[in-house]
């Protein structure tokens, strides 16, 4: 952005409020009692790739504001054996940040599922930690689990027990 007696100021990379707080804090500088107010009149589309444990690993051409459980729906979604816990986005300098999709998947939290970076890269990690959760609860399935987990994370992650669960008497099998 070129700013008259400021000169060039590069926002490039930074979110647009970001950007906004930069640009103010200049023109603050520059002249008393001023403020700026950016805005985007037109959004461009971003490019990112989605490898590793999905149906479609590829390059896709994604809207603006694709999250990484969007652009793993346009990589043709997960094999049996992806991982949702520990899903790595990595972007264009080779940043890594974990994404935990049970987090936005299985309580509903928004901010686990990132939004994407033009040029991130999305991977999908292969595992082979699930367990089967049966029985008196109210979502009964498999569910994959991390080193971090307890007993209770994986109960929470089948809504808990049915008004007729015992929770004191619980079997585990392991194989």
């Amino acid at each position: 952005i070129q700013i008259p007696d400021i000169g060039q100021v590069n926002i490039n990379g930074l979110t647009l409020d970001d950007a906004n707080l930069k640009i103010n804090q200049l023109i603050s500088e520059y002249y008393v009692g001023a403020r700026s107010d950016l805005s985007v009149r037109k959004t461009a589309l971003k490019k990112v790739s989605v490898i590793g444990a999905v149906n479609k690993p590829g390059t896709y051409i994604v809207n603006p504001y694709t999250t990484v459980s969007q652009a793993i729906n346009y990589a043709g979604g997960l094999e049996d054996n992806a991982s949702l816990r520990t899903i790595k986005v990595i972007d264009y300098k080779g940043n890594q940040v974990l994404s935990d999709l049970y987090q936005f998947l299985v309580f509903g939290k928004r901010n686990s599922d990132l939004s994407l970076k033009n040029g991130d890269t999305v991977f999908v990690k292969p595992t082979s930690s699930f367990v089967k959760i049966y029985g008196e609860v109210h979502r009964p399935m498999s569910y994959e689990y991390i080193a971090e987990d307890k007993y209770n994370d994986l109960l929470l992650f089948a809504q808990g027990g049915t008004k007729n669960a015992d929770l004191n008497n619980i079997i585990i099998n392991s194989a």
